[in-house]
């Protein structure tokens, strides 16, 4: 009927064309999760179809940029992949230009964190001088510095020998903190490209409520499964180069 037509319609069009809340019915959480996914999902697909069709163009007549989107945004579990497959030729030019001349990695983790801060800063405002786009900024910089000290961690030497003595044990953590860094991920985009500031109102108070909590319970819980499927496929692609070398 078109009261539920409009139901299931509206959010999204909302949140792809950034209405405002007073044009339309407030969403409960899991229509804030759902919608805000697809949203971002959208967003994607858009810039794939976008720099794929001027790279054919590009190839066509003897240039071969580099290839942007190499992973799908649904196949990344890590903040640095995700930003790193996203928009390839132009993380190269951050890093080139603007991450390797501030001291790069070669340098001590408050420092490496700093140097992320500017860069993503310069990104925010590469796009346009938005508050929503520094809060997104400084989101993922924070965020960053767990996943940054775990990549230290897990180059050691004892790190790794514990760990290939107990293979199940590293597939959970892994995975755990892979779901983490998604939800994460999700959370700064949504701030970003989708709601704005307005997100955090309506995010934060789900951590407060026993439906909430059990959404993202739920929610949790899937993304630890996909994040298992997807270190699968990376182990599966490995044993693929393996082979074909």
């Amino acid at each position: 009927d078109p009261q539920t037509q409009r139901r299931t319609q509206t959010p999204l069009i909302k949140y792809l064309t950034r209405m405002s809340d007073d044009e339309i019915d407030p969403l409960n959480y899991e229509e804030i999760l759902f919608y805000s996914y697809w949203s971002l999902k959208f967003l994607w697909l858009k810039f794939l179809l976008i720099w794929r069709f001027f790279r054919c163009w590009a190839v066509l007549d003897d240039i071969c940029p580099p290839e942007n989107m190499k992973r799908c945004m649904s196949n990344n579990y890590t903040i640095g992949g995700f930003w790193r497959s996203w928009h390839s030729s132009y993380n190269r030019w951050l890093i080139r230009y603007l991450y390797i001349p501030l001291g790069g990695n070669a340098v001590s983790t408050a420092r490496q964190i700093v140097n992320i801060g500017v860069v993503f800063m310069f990104v925010a405002i590469w796009h346009d001088l938005e508050l929503h786009l520094l809060a997104w900024a400084w989101i993922l910089t924070i965020f960053l510095l767990p996943e940054i000290v775990a990549s230290r961690i897990q180059n050691t030497a004892a790190f790794k020998v514990y760990f290939e003595q107990r293979p199940l044990l590293e597939t959970v953590v892994y995975a755990m903190a892979g779901a983490a860094n998604i939800m994460i991920l999700k959370a700064a985009n949504i701030v970003g490209y989708t709601i704005g500031l307005d997100a955090i109102g309506l995010l934060v108070p789900i951590i407060y409520t026993y439906e909430g909590l059990k959404l993202l319970l739920w929610y949790y819980s899937i993304m630890v499964c996909g994040v298992m499927l997807m270190r699968y496929i990376r182990q599966h692609e490995n044993t693929t180069l393996t082979k074909t070398d």
